[in-house]
């Protein structure tokens, strides 16, 4: 465009001076060009050649001042609105970004829960087994109370002491809970024919009950550490009253030693 316009006006400026006096006395030269100068120019002094080529051509230096002005603001229009995308861009990476970072914290809390939850519910499994192996090694003790003399019964004819299970008449598919029981109701009995000196005369090894008070208490004092459904399993073995009991039978009933300190059963 401003090609053009330079042009067209370079032709009204031609125009112009060919509209001007031509140069008296001159040898014009065949070339147009040079020709055109001999004839309208050459014979004008600097001054006059000076402000005519300054009037000619300080308007087209002007107009391509102003297209270079106008091009450039272009351009730098051109570089903001392109600034602006980028930053919108940017913006929208960082909000992005900012998402995954919650998404990150999110998943992460999320797998601490899981890992937390796993970690309860191992240690409850492995409390559990620990609870479970602790009731089997109590229901052997009551088992195996006449194995190792632990519990003895006076008998009235030979007036010697004979070994006696605490629980007897069990089988492989008597339940733990009927184990106990019988346990309880044993050493009810025990404890009203000592109160009772008419009825038969028993005596027990302290330490074999403290033994089982203490994996009792053990049992007991783990309650808060178990699954719920190993809370109702210990619940429904009544071992609070059995606790209580075996601490009776330790004050009333006299003691009788064991060849074994400890029973490894």
């Amino acid at each position: 465009m401003l090609s053009v316009i330079s042009l067209v006006y370079i032709g009204i400026v031609f125009l112009l001076i060919k509209e001007t006096k031509v140069c008296p006395e001159i040898v014009k030269s065949a070339n147009m060009f040079t020709g055109f100068w001999d004839e309208y120019l050459g014979c004008r002094s600097v001054n006059e050649l000076g402000d005519t080529l300054a009037g000619a051509f300080a308007p087209v230096a002007f107009l391509w001042l102003m297209g270079a002005v106008f091009i450039q603001s272009q351009e730098l229009k051109a570089q903001r609105e392109e600034l602006d995308e980028t930053q919108e861009v940017m913006q929208a990476q960082l909000e992005v970004a900012r998402q995954q970072v919650e998404e990150t914290k999110a998943s992460t809390a999320l797998f601490k829960t899981q890992t937390d939850l796993m970690r309860s519910e191992s240690q409850l499994r492995i409390q559990d087994e620990k609870i479970e192996a602790t009731l089997v090694y109590i229901t052997r003790l009551l088992l195996h109370s006449d194995l190792y003399g632990a519990c003895k019964k006076l008998n009235s004819t030979d007036k010697k002491w004979h070994p006696v299970p605490i629980v007897a008449k069990v089988d492989s598919n008597t339940k733990i809970e009927e184990i106990f029981d019988k346990a309880r109701m044993t050493i009810e009995r025990i404890i009203f024919q000592h109160d009772n000196p008419s009825f038969e005369t028993y005596s027990v090894s302290h330490e074999w009950l403290e033994l089982i008070k203490e994996h009792i208490n053990f049992v007991l004092l783990s309650e808060q550490k178990i699954s719920g459904s190993k809370k109702i399993r210990i619940m429904s073995l009544f071992l609070e009253p059995l606790v209580e009991q075996i601490a009776i039978l330790i004050k009333k009933v006299p003691q009788i030693e064991v060849a074994h300190q400890r029973f490894n059963i």
